[in-house]
């Protein structure tokens, strides 16, 4: 039988350092020997598994990617491939600080599913909108 995913612990690996969260929300920073010991023995919930995979230096991770999920529930929705760009995406407030982040990442798991992004209210288009669109028509 397999795991309760919102049991299962969380790792965020950036250029600043690792964090590992298990599933009461108590996060630790570790060394890059401990998180590979540690992602080695449970599977993980992870932003990115191949970056994460690079930055500890262990390129066969495997875990619950939250951008293939993201990718698999909206295929057709962009979303930058970072934790900030992940929560814009899911009209949620990205975390501030790098541990937060390893916290934060089982919690949205199996949450419900945000509403889209309300439109500008004034009736402006975002800048981003404006300039993706082509020059010509």
């Amino acid at each position: 039988m397999a795991p309760d995913p919102l049991s299962l612990p969380a790792i965020h690996a950036s250029h600043v350092g690792i964090w590992i969260a298990d599933a009461s929300g108590r996060v630790q920073r570790v060394g890059r020997g401990e998180a590979i010991a540690a992602v080695a023995a449970t599977p993980h919930v992870l932003l990115g598994a191949t970056l994460t995979g690079d930055r500890l230096g262990y390129p066969e991770l495997s875990g619950l990617d939250l951008l293939e999920l993201f990718a698999f529930l909206f295929p057709a929705r962009f979303a930058v491939p970072t934790p900030a760009g992940i929560a814009a995406a899911m009209g949620i407030a990205p975390p501030r600080t790098q541990r937060a982040l390893a916290v934060r990442a089982p919690a949205r798991m199996g949450g419900s599913r945000p509403a889209p992004a309300a439109a500008p209210s004034d009736g402006q288009s975002r800048r981003c909108d404006r300039s993706a669109r082509p020059a010509h028509r």
